[in-house]
């Protein structure tokens, strides 16, 4: 199981297995989009006795794939893949996917050998800018502290020199039209949404006529950054596609063919499955806000939902309006967020056998945060004791998950702003809620166990403690 944030080497990794395996004398399949005759190929494979690997990109999209050929084909080894926000959050399905147990693989933080070698790769092609007088031990702790040890943090600061910039705006730019502009913006969303479309998926999102399809391969801004193979069509880099949607595009462009991407879904997701998973990811905050600089441009957040919250499978589905609600917790627009949020609930309560464990968390969070940080509510005791209420139960009940944890860090911002208004019996409240989180921490698997920030965690519900005690 290989897992990694966007930017940070999943991609290079896994061409390099399958070199690495071929030569060891492996067949190496790769799925990258589920097709409807796969249940033929997998009884192919469960017929062969030849050595064979199997590729899964995207694992939570096709689990089904991975579960048959687990079962069918069970001499076959299994390489999934997913992003690591992604795993993360549903990690804890995996293992029942696979039906057995599995080898984890988090490429995200670079090991010393690793982080030397890009070192030493950036001085030998003259990448280091303002850096380039700074000693070996210098660069290679930018790396570790300034980039959070991950290539794509240093990708991204490389990008940040104004001659790149200039560059790439040149270059994208050169004379191109506008469906042209239009495909190839797509092609970035569906790239940082981790989508490896075809020609007719992008022109269907882009609704661009399909004779254009000729002219967008020889467009020479589209060479630049599209690699045209097989019928399938991939951006030449991820961290390129996030650079460019948040760095070169105009944020009124990118808002309008978005919107319009998402309404091409709504009319196609019931015949078509890619087209389904795409719209998902597209309306997710967590999308949207790799390709909007947050800080500037609130309106476009807004704007976004806005035009989206009349279609069908918006207006009934919980996970928009949580989507929503996220976006507002995240401008500070906390009044705006309570409505939502009451939004996603009913409609929720509405679903039968609907689990509303990710609308828990986040409301959650938006108790803690609106209580520490607006001034205006009065009832902020009431509200640590709702969140924690929330986050205690999904730490009970979700074994494998590490969120109830990560939001429970927000009690020491909490308290710091609150403390010295707390009565003794709300202090004595609050003290035993922070030692329950404690000890289900301790008692956790370890597959929560080995989050680092689960144990970061704990040391700040222990900090968190003794700030409660201090203020008597």
């Amino acid at each position: 199981m290989i897992h990694a944030d966007i930017g940070n080497g999943k991609t290079i990794l896994l061409h390099l297995l399958r070199l690495a395996l071929a030569q060891r004398g492996y067949q190496v399949l790769t799925l990258k989009q589920n097709y409807d005759s796969i249940d033929d190929d997998v009884r192919l494979l469960a017929d062969d006795s030849q050595k064979y690997v199997v590729i899964v990109e995207e694992i939570f999209r096709n689990s089904d794939v991975v579960e048959k050929v687990s079962f069918a084909a069970p001499h076959c080894a299994v390489i999934a893949t997913a992003r690591s926000s992604t795993f993360d959050l549903r990690n804890n399905d995996v293992e029942e996917i696979f039906q057995q147990n599995f080898i984890e693989v988090d490429l995200n933080q670079l090991s010393l050998r690793e982080a030397s070698d890009l070192v030493n790769l950036a001085s030998e092609n003259g990448l280091w800018g303002d850096l380039s007088s700074k000693s070996f031990d210098q660069k290679l702790q930018f790396i570790q502290n300034k980039c959070g040890n991950e290539i794509r943090s240093f990708l991204l600061h490389l990008l940040e020199s104004p001659s790149f910039k200039n560059k790439i705006r040149e270059t994208f730019y050169a004379g191109i039209d506008g469906e042209i502009l239009n495909c190839i913006v797509v092609l970035l969303f569906l790239d940082v949404a981790n989508f490896n479309p075809d020609l007719l998926t992008v022109a269907q999102l882009a609704q661009v006529d399909l004779l254009r399809q000729a002219k967008l391969k020889k467009d020479q801004t589209s060479r630049e950054y599209v690699d045209f193979a097989s019928g399938r069509i991939r951006v030449k880099s991820s961290i390129l596609s996030q650079y460019i949607l948040k760095e070169i595009i105009d944020y009124d462009v990118s808002l309008k063919y978005l919107i319009k991407a998402i309404r091409a879904c709504e009319v196609g997701r019931r015949e078509n499955r890619l087209l389904h998973e795409a719209q998902k990811e597209l309306m997710k905050f967590s999308f949207i806000d790799k390709i909007f600089a947050r800080t500037k441009n609130s309106d476009h957040y807004v704007q976004f939902y806005d035009n989206l919250r009349t279609l069908p499978s918006m207006a009934r589905n919980p996970q928009f309006w949580l989507q929503y609600a996220i976006a507002r917790i995240e401008h500070s627009e906390y009044k705006s967020a309570d409505v939502l949020f009451r939004t996603a609930y009913s409609i929720a309560r509405s679903i039968p056998n609907y689990n509303p464990f990710q609308i828990d968390n986040h409301f959650a969070r938006f108790l803690l945060v609106s209580r520490t940080l607006d001034h205006s509510y009065g009832d902020y005791f009431k509200a640590f004791i709702d969140a924690h209420g929330l986050l205690i139960k999904q730490a009970r009940t979700e074994q494998h998950a590490y969120y109830p944890f990560k939001v429970a860090r927000s009690y020491y911002d909490f308290v710091l702003q609150n403390g010295p208004k707390l009565v003794p019996e709300q202090k004595g409240a609050i003290e035993s809620a922070i030692q329950q989180m404690i000890k289900q921490i301790d008692r956790s698997s370890k597959h929560v166990l080995r989050y680092r920030l689960v144990q970061e965690a704990r040391g700040d519900l222990v900090r968190t403690s003794e700030l409660l005690k201090s203020f008597g």
